[in-house]
């Protein structure tokens, strides 16, 4: 009997060990980060001179494609849209985790053609800043990311460049 009853608790903790070893590590930041995403929400606040400046960032038509991100296992990433005219167009950058995988550099995001001359000129210091992300929220199908960046632009009706102040947040939907 005493015997009977070793076996038994050897083999208890033989299925127990077992059961244990199966358990699928939970995915890194990195591998959760891997796929296909679909820009959900976007908005931004702007501070010219420390001052709110009021912001419109509504969807105007909800049914409208939405960008998609695909981040790749190779670093690389591919950014889809679609133009005025339904031309899909598609831009090539990367992306990398900062700062124990808190953050997210990405280029490619931003165009920089998009932002330079006229009135509206961003230096590529903060076009850098604006790609750079704290990742506040990662699940398996949501990403949310918020940005700060801050540079001097010329703005009427101030004779000299202010400092103006962009904070963009981002959400996307696997």
């Amino acid at each position: 009997m005493k015997k009977t009853l070793h076996c038994f608790w050897a083999i208890l903790a033989v299925v127990a060990i077992s059961f244990s070893a199966c358990k699928k590590a939970e995915p890194t930041v990195a591998e959760k980060m891997i796929g296909i995403w679909t820009l959900n929400k976007f908005d931004f606040k702007i501070k010219v001179a420390g001052q709110d400046f009021p912001t419109d960032t509504a969807d105007t038509d909800p049914t409208a494609e939405k960008p998609l991100l695909e981040f790749k296992a190779d670093k690389k990433l591919v950014i889809t849209t679609k133009d005025d005219d339904g031309n899909i167009e598609k831009r090539e950058g990367t992306w990398e985790l900062l700062e124990n995988d808190t953050k997210m550099k990405m280029s490619g995001l931003i165009d920089p053609e998009g932002f330079t001359g006229g009135e509206f000129e961003l230096e590529p210091a903060t076009i850098d800043a604006l790609q750079t992300f704290t990742i506040t929220e990662l699940t398996g199908n949501s990403l949310k990311m918020n940005s700060k960046g801050t540079t001097k632009i010329k703005v009427d009706p101030f004779p000299f460049p202010v400092d103006v102040e962009i904070n963009p947040f981002i959400e996307l939907k696997k």
